[in-house]
C-alpha cells in the first residue's frame, strides 16, 4: 500500500511515503470491517488513503457491504442545507439532516455553494 521513496524538494532530497495502488487487490474482511466502521467518520480521500486505494475502489465496496447508499435529498433538506451553511459545520448539518458527512460536502459542492 506504501513505499519509502525519496524525492527532491527544490534543492533538498527528502524521504516520503508514496500510495502503491495494485492492479487488483481482494478486499479482506478485516478491510471490510473497517471500512464500514470509518466510513462515517472520514471522507472518501481520507479512506483512499488509508486503504491505499482509488476512492471509486471504496465506494464500489461500500456499496456492495450495503453501507454506502445515495441519499435521497428532498426539497427541504436541500432548503435548510442552502439556508446554514454558513453557520453550521459539516458534522452539525449531517447530524440534523441524517446524512454523513460525505453527503454534505457533496451536496454542498453539486450545487455550487464555496
Amino acid at each position: 500500500m506504501f513505499r519509502e521513496d525519496y524525492r527532491y524538494c527544490g534543492n533538498e532530497l527528502k524521504r516520503v511515503m508514496v500510495i502503491t495502488y495494485t492492479k487488483w487487490a481482494r478486499w479482506s474482511k478485516e478491510e471490510k470491517d473497517l471500512l464500514a466502521k470509518s466510513y462515517d467518520q472520514k471522507t472518501m480521500a481520507e479512506l483512499s488513503k488509508m486503504f491505499g486505494r482509488p476512492i471509486k475502489s471504496i465506494e464500489a465496496q461500500l456499496t456492495r457491504i450495503g453501507v454506502f447508499k445515495y441519499p435521497n435529498w428532498s426539497k427541504q433538506d436541500e432548503q435548510y442545507l442552502l439556508d446554514n451553511y454558513t453557520r453550521l459545520t459539516p458534522e452539525q448539518l449531517s447530524l440534523i439532516l441524517k446524512k454523513s458527512k460525505n453527503a454534505i460536502r457533496i451536496k454542498k459542492h453539486r450545487i455550487c455553494i464555496k
